[in-house]
């Protein structure tokens, strides 16, 4: 028996943020299209930034 080659699927994605772009590339190297579709033309700085760390804690050596 000869194996069907798998169906390229079409998908959009919405946003080019870091979310959008993975699941993008993810979907392309998985042998499917991929429209991106992102509200500004161009790559422009957030002012933000991407914080993968869990928040700080206060930690105090004494006892109250």
């Amino acid at each position: 028996m000869t194996k069907l080659p798998a169906k390229r699927g079409r998908v959009a994605v919405i946003g080019a943020g870091p979310g959008g772009m993975a699941a993008a590339l993810s979907v392309h190297q998985a042998g499917h299209d991929v429209v991106l579709f992102e509200r500004y033309p161009q790559a422009r700085p957030a002012g933000n930034i991407l914080n993968l760390w869990p928040p700080p804690s206060r930690h105090s050596g004494c006892s109250e």
